[in-house]
């Protein structure tokens, strides 16, 4: 019976994938025209539906040692609402500043939402979720994993955004665990890069955020307090777009692909993920043959 179960368990797995596969890109993409060119941004805008909108102010931060403390310092500093979407959320000693800086802010009448993705939730303990729901925090899990919906294990999220007030932002590729910690020089922290933002693209992340947000609760946060008149902050052009296996599968392999095509100067690429198909390669490398410089910086366990 138990045989007869597990086979039941793979055989709908396996089913559940294939049907979930979508036209993905097969066709090298070639343009005659750069990254700087009104056509890349228009063409771009249209295909992510979200456009690249100007007035932006990007600060970079680059490893723990400079992207907590100023995470922190804005939900500190928070007066209305707080929206948090992490991948992983482990308990240790980062996460105890972010439920107390959370809590803090939850008991003082700000409206804190978090998600964290179920697998990544894995070692968030039962008595640190306690804490931030007992101060009021409204903690969602994403597509919890269950025996009868094996199937959608795979669907997890990766998004990771903070966002103040609806106007100051927080996007990149931290996770929520000490290995995150301090400036990478120890083998056992990771390098990344987080970008805060003001300006009007941060009401496009907040809409990333309330998309999943919706699938959690089936419930909807509007008004002022989430999406304020955001007028410009500075000078860069951003895009905020969503994607995922309901979203446009292809969107950022999209984005990437379309991206490299138009490159005419250098191509700068930092990634946890570095595992390119052979479009991907071929595209770096055609960017690399009509004069691109190209450069990938990955981690060294891949």
């Amino acid at each position: 019976m138990r045989r007869w179960l597990l086979l039941t368990l793979t055989l709908a797995c396996a089913f559940a994938q294939v049907q979930a596969v979508e036209k993905i890109i097969r066709t090298p993409i070639e343009t005659d025209y750069s990254v700087s060119d009104p056509a890349f941004r228009d063409t771009i805008s249209h295909h992510l539906h979200d456009p690249l909108i100007p007035g932006n102010k990007i600060q970079e931060l680059i490893n723990g040692v400079e992207i907590f403390p100023a995470m922190l310092d804005a939900i500190r500093n928070a007066t209305n609402t707080i929206t948090f979407e992490n991948f992983i959320w482990r308990s240790g000693q980062l996460s105890d500043q972010f439920i107390e800086a959370l809590s803090e802010r939850a008991r003082a009448g700000v409206k804190v939402h978090c998600i964290v993705d179920s697998f990544g939730a894995f070692k968030l303990k039962r008595s640190d979720r306690n804490k931030l729901r007992s101060a009021g925090v409204d903690l969602e899990i994403f597509n919890q994993m269950y025996p009868w919906n094996c199937w959608k294990w795979n669907h997890r999220t990766h998004r990771k955004i903070l966002v103040i007030d609806g106007s100051v932002g927080f996007i990149g590729g931290i996770c929520l665990a000490d290995e995150w910690l301090g400036d990478a020089t120890e083998h056992t922290h990771w390098r990344d890069t987080e970008f805060r933002v003001e300006g009007p693209v941060v009401g496009q992340m907040q809409g990333v955020f309330m998309d999943n947000w919706m699938r959690c609760t089936s419930k909807i946060l509007h008004g002022p307090e989430y999406f304020p008149q955001l007028e410009p902050k500075g000078d860069s052009l951003a895009q905020c777009f969503k994607a995922g296996p309901d979203d446009g599968a292809e969107n950022a392999r999209l984005l990437y692909l379309y991206s490299i095509a138009a490159a005419r100067k250098s191509i700068r690429l930092s990634h946890s993920y570095f595992v390119p198909d052979n479009l991907a390669v071929d595209a770096l490398v055609d960017a690399a043959k009509r004069g691109v410089k190209v450069e990938i910086i990955t981690p060294g366990i891949i």
